[in-house]
Parts: C-alpha cells; structure tokens; sequence
C-alpha cells in the first residue's frame, strides 16, 4: 500500500517539504529516485544537495535551503538521519524556515524524526516500512490492471518471494513483464 501511496503522492503538486520514514531502504531508495527524477539531469549536479547523520549543523542545513535553484526551476535538498535532539530556539528556526520557504526549494528528510517533529504539519508524510506478502501482491495487481496486463494470481506471490521481498527488484521484474 505505501507503493500506491508514494506513486499517489508524485501525481499531485510538488510540495516543499516530505518526511520519508521507515525500515526499507528499497522502498527509500525508490521514493528518492522520484524526488530525483523532478530534476533534469543535466543539473542534477547543481541542484540536488545530501547532508547525512548528526554530524551537520541545522544551521548549515537551513542556510542550504535560503537559496534558490541558479539551474532551473527545482532544487532538491535532501537530509538523511538527522537525529539530533533539537532545542526550542533550534525549533524556531526551523519554523522561520518555514514561514520562508524558498519557491522551487523541495526539502526531503529521510528518517529525521526531531526535524520532522519541528515542521510536522507542513510536511507530506511517506511511509517506507516494510510491506508484507500481500502488500506487495497488490501493487503488482494494481500496475497489471492499471496498464492493462494479464497475469496468473498465483505467479504474483512467487515474483515477490524469488525478489525476497525486495521492492526494487520487484519493480523491475514488473517492469520486464510488462513490456
């Protein structure tokens, strides 16, 4: 179901700040790939910043997000397992950020539970947790349907089994079959 819900989410207007969670990193792994796919890739260079672990400064972080894109119209930020306990005026500042959101800026927290704490309701929540057996038989049941493909429900689970339960390798299996 958090497939559908990723893939829901990118048919909707871009927001400016996404809160992805979870235990999956294939799942994490696929939602950045979308968040990628938003930037051209001639400038993807330019306009995709990474900030990991607690070693960074919020304020760095922030600074990072003042500044509009220079090589189009998006600019992506991403920051990955930023833990760090954050103190009211740290929270203050996130607020400010969000009082003055940068337009074209896209911020994307990857399992940053204070930083999606401090600015909760203004973020788009996408869970990436671990998707059992018949989760990952209905979203290849839904792509079969949407795009029209027949299928024999018994070789969907064993697609899933043979990936291990793998989501980027279940999606591209789906994607040979459906060719």
């Amino acid at each position: 179901m958090q497939a559908l819900q990723l893939k829901q989410t990118f048919k909707t207007n871009i927001s400016d700040i996404y809160a992805l969670f979870g235990d999956d990193e294939g799942m994490i792994l696929f939602a950045l790939e979308k968040f990628y796919a938003l930037i051209p890739f001639e400038t993807r260079e330019y306009c995709i910043q990474k900030f990991e672990g607690n070693e960074i400064s919020q304020d760095e972080i922030i600074a990072s997000l003042s500044y509009p894109s220079m090589f189009g119209d998006r600019r992506l930020v991403i920051v990955k397992n930023f833990n760090k306990k954050l103190t009211m005026q740290e929270t203050e500042k996130w607020l400010d950020y969000v009082d003055n959101i940068v337009e074209g800026n896209i911020l994307v927290l990857v399992n940053c539970p204070t930083i999606k704490a401090a600015v909760n309701q203004f973020a788009v929540d996408v869970d990436c947790n671990a998707m059992g057996l018949i989760d990952y038989v209905n979203y290849i049941q839904t792509l079969f349907n949407f795009y029209k493909v027949k299928y024999d429900k018994s070789a969907l689970s064993e697609i899933v089994n043979r990936c291990n339960k793998d989501f980027g390798k279940i999606n591209n299996e789906v994607n040979k079959l459906m060719l």
